[in-house]
C-alpha cells in the first residue's frame, strides 16, 4: 500500500515527505505528471495524491489519464487554487479535494486511513 505525490512545487514535496516519513508511510514524490505516469508503470500505488497546477500536464489531465489506466486506483486532489475547475469536475474526477495550505493534516490523516481500510477492510 504506497501513496505517490505529484507536485510541481518541491518545498510541498519535502513537507509531504517529512510528514510521510515520521509516520512510517510508504510514499513517493514526483514534480511533473509525466514522471507520476512512468513511476506508475514501474511501481504500484493504491493512492495518487496530485496538485492540479502544474506545467506540462495538470492534475486534471493526469487524473483522467490515471483513471483510464488504472480504474481501482483512488486519486486526491491537494491544490493551493480550486477555482480552476468547477466544483462538481472536482468532484467527478477525484476521489477527495484538499485545499493548500489549510489541509495537509487532514489529507495526511485520510490517506493513512484510506490505506488502512485498503488493508483492513473490517475497519470501515
Amino acid at each position: 500500500m504506497r501513496v505517490l505525490f505529484v507536485d510541481d512545487d518541491k518545498s510541498v514535496c519535502d513537507l509531504l515527505t517529512v510528514f510521510c516519513s515520521s509516520l512510517g508511510m510508504e510514499f513517493r514524490t514526483v514534480n511533473r505528471a509525466q514522471e507520476a505516469l512512468e513511476l506508475c508503470e514501474e511501481e504500484d500505488f493504491t493512492l495518487v495524491v496530485t496538485d492540479l497546477q502544474m506545467p506540462e500536464m495538470d492534475g486534471m489531465a493526469l487524473a483522467i489519464e490515471l483513471r483510464q489506466r488504472y480504474p481501482g486506483m483512488a486519486i486526491y486532489a491537494f491544490t493551493g487554487d480550486s477555482r480552476v475547475y468547477p466544483m462538481k469536475m472536482l468532484r467527478e474526477s477525484f476521489d477527495k479535494v484538499f485545499l493548500k495550505p489549510s489541509d495537509y493534516s487532514r489529507l495526511i490523516a485520510d490517506a493513512m486511513k484510506y490505506l488502512a481500510i485498503r488493508k483492513y477492510p473490517f475497519l470501515a
